[in-house]
């Protein structure tokens, strides 16, 4: 973690001119001038670094030589070093990252889903260790006054884990080894718990997490379960698809049991999926394209299947979709979900199931005897009805069977 000095000497270095005066208040948490002109160039760097990495993200996604998919990891990750000076070791890092140059600290093996949005109105702090799944937004979009302002703080402790479209309100502060359920709103002047699943919104402690904490794996009745002809026509699939190796990790999610997400073979599974997602999601690209993308991200699925602009597929062959299915534009779907025929899906429906193990050793990264770096998932499952319609903003926690049609915004937490 720099100082607000370093941080000040780091902006020069990247060609920031002017007087700091405001800048060095705005690190240091006091009342700034939000129009001073060295603000502005502040700004308007960080938003070129964000735009480029998003770039990159779309480049990487369509290339097919191997040394221009390295350049393009090189300056993806050069682009990390400007926006957040001091950091530490980062995974991941998914196109529509969004962050403002030394307003985020970063102590290390920080996990950065895609479009994460570190907005610029808040200085946020991950300590050790800290996961933050997709959609995740730190700190208000708009300012609460145009000219005067004040940063809020946010403060995620190590070992936590943040679920996806969450959004943390300035002047909060998560304990360590914490995980937030998605789509949980935590809100202002909130204070977490330590070793605490928290859910909600406003997000609330629901559950401890002792040391010896282990989470139930449930498993779905027979419409969610894949048969081993399923299974076999999947690795077929992903064969043809260039991924040859050890399937015994990737086979153990399908069948709904505890799997290494970071095992070499699943690891290049989720690589191509998320590459795959984000091709999916980028503007220029073909309607034929999209089809084949579709195709090789579900390869399960029926016929007449539609859907919107905006994918997110955590692992290739773990959504299984029947006919005549219609999908809406935002829809997050993740994977362990089943959905029947005729189903239809409004806008900006989330649907996830898979998770990190919630106390796997800590939540820290460790080697299994063979030498191979462990980071445990539990695959839960979503299941849909056929001719249903979920309306728009309809939220599906995991384990669920949706068996009725849904009101706008519904969260399913039963299986009525």
């Amino acid at each position: 973690m720099l100082t607000v000095e370093e941080k000040i000497k780091h902006l020069r270095e990247l060609g920031i001119r002017g007087n700091m005066t405001e800048i060095e208040k705005m690190y240091r948490g006091q009342n700034f001038n939000a129009k001073d002109e060295t603000y502005q160039q502040l700004l308007k760097l960080s938003k070129e670094y964000c735009l480029e990495f998003t770039k990159l993200s779309g480049l990487i996604s369509t290339a097919k030589d191997p040394t221009k998919i390295e350049r393009y990891k090189k300056e993806k990750n050069e682009i990390l070093d400007k926006l957040f000076p001091g950091h530490g070791q980062i995974f991941g890092g998914g196109d529509g990252l969004f962050a403002i140059i030394g307003l985020v600290d970063l102590d290390g093996y920080n996990y950065i889903n895609a479009r994460v949005h570190f907005n610029p109105y808040s200085l946020v702090h991950l300590k050790e260790y800290v996961f933050v799944a997709s959609n995740v937004e730190f700190g208000p979009k708009e300012p609460q006054n145009s000219k005067d302002m004040q940063l809020g703080k946010i403060i995620v402790g190590e070992d936590t884990w943040i679920g996806a479209n969450v959004t943390l309100d300035n002047g909060t502060l998560v304990g360590e080894r914490s995980v937030i359920g998605m789509g949980s709103h935590i809100v202002t002047n909130s204070s977490l718990k330590a070793n605490s699943i928290c859910v909600g919104d406003p997000c609330k402690e629901i559950k401890e997490i002792p040391e010896n904490y282990e989470t139930t794996v449930k498993k779905p009745g027979k419409e969610g379960i894949r048969t081993d002809d399923e299974i076999q026509q999947i690795i077929e699939h992903l064969e043809k698809l260039g991924i040859n190796g050890n399937f015994e990790e990737y086979i153990k999610a399908l069948k709904y049991e505890k799997y290494n997400t970071l095992e070499p073979t699943i690891a290049k599974i989720y690589e191509l999926s998320h590459k795959l997602c984000s091709e999916y999601n980028s503007g220029n690209i073909s309607i034929r394209r999209r089809k084949e993308i579709l195709d090789a991200l579900f390869p399960l699925h029926g016929d007449n299947l539609v859907v919107g602009d905006d994918i997110f597929v955590d692992c290739i062959g773990t959504v299984k979709i029947g006919n005549d299915v219609t999908i809406g534009n935002s829809s997050t779907l993740a994977g362990n979900i089943t959905i029947g025929d005729r189903v239809k899906i409004g806008d900006n429906v989330t649907l996830q199931t898979t998770g990190h193990e919630i106390n796997y050793e800590g939540r820290k990264l460790k080697e299994d005897e063979n030498g191979i770096l462990c980071e445990i998932s539990t695959p839960g499952f979503v299941i849909i009805a056929p001719d249903l319609v979920l309306a728009d903003g309809t939220k599906v926690i995991p384990d669920k069977y949706v068996r009725r049609n849904t009101k706008e915004g519904e969260l399913i937490t039963s299986s009525r």
